[in-house]
């Protein structure tokens, strides 16, 4: 899961490098050529910079992500932050450039729901000797309703942040590729019922762990 996300992490900053290289010649193209080398100067602070600083972001992500999952994602979903905003503030005026912006916030996104998913993946399921017995239906039922509150109920903030992470790093990348909301609604149904049961069968280990620990205790 972690080669996936940082195949899409480098994809993202491929897209932002690309971008920024091909910006003068694209965003250009009609300009007389006595001002061509003023509109490529321009482009260049006006889209190219912003794209570098996206490649930047993409880059330290996937860097930190083997050791800091949830810092590498924060990252990403900086870069795909920075991926919208060019695609929404300058995507209709210079729309040869939409496709390079759309790989990058897409691919940066979908690499931070999976450096999420791949912490989620790899934390402990540890509940403590004297923690009170927790409902399963209740968490699922919580978390389906609004992703990661049944998390929340069990004591797992970790867990809920990681899913709300996720939520967040996909709603970026739907955005960034114009889903219908056909689609859209489809998969945040997905995610909530992933979430949902999760949830459930987290609480489920705490109170096996829960009675483990006990009989051990009376035993």
């Amino acid at each position: 899961m972690q080669k996936a996300a940082r195949a899409l992490g480098v994809l993202g900053a491929v897209a932002f490098v690309a971008s920024a290289f091909v910006i003068s010649g694209l965003a250009c193209m009609d300009v007389t050529t006595a001002d061509a080398d003023r509109c490529a100067a321009d482009s260049f602070l006006r889209f190219g910079a912003t794209s570098l600083v996206g490649a930047g972001a993409a880059v330290i992500g996937v860097w930190l992500l083997p050791r800091r999952a949830f810092i590498a994602a924060a990252s990403m979903i900086t870069a795909a932050g920075i991926g919208l905003v060019l695609l929404i503030a300058y995507g209709y005026f210079v729309s040869s450039l939409r496709v390079f912006w759309q790989v990058a916030a897409a691919g940066s996104s979908l690499a931070a729901a999976l450096a999420v998913a791949s912490r989620v993946r790899g934390e402990a399921s540890i509940a403590p000797a004297r923690t009170a017995a927790k409902s399963p239906a209740l968490a699922g039922v919580l978390s389906v309703l609004i992703i990661g509150l049944g998390h929340w109920y069990l004591g797992r903030w970790r867990r809920a942040l990681a899913w709300e992470g996720g939520l967040l790093a996909l709603a970026f990348a739907v955005t960034a590729l114009n889903i219908p909301d056909a689609v859209l609604s489809t998969v945040a149904l997905a995610l909530a019922g992933s979430s949902g049961v999760d949830a459930w069968r987290v609480a489920n280990e705490m109170n096996a762990q829960r009675q483990a620990v006990e009989g051990q205790l009376t035993g």
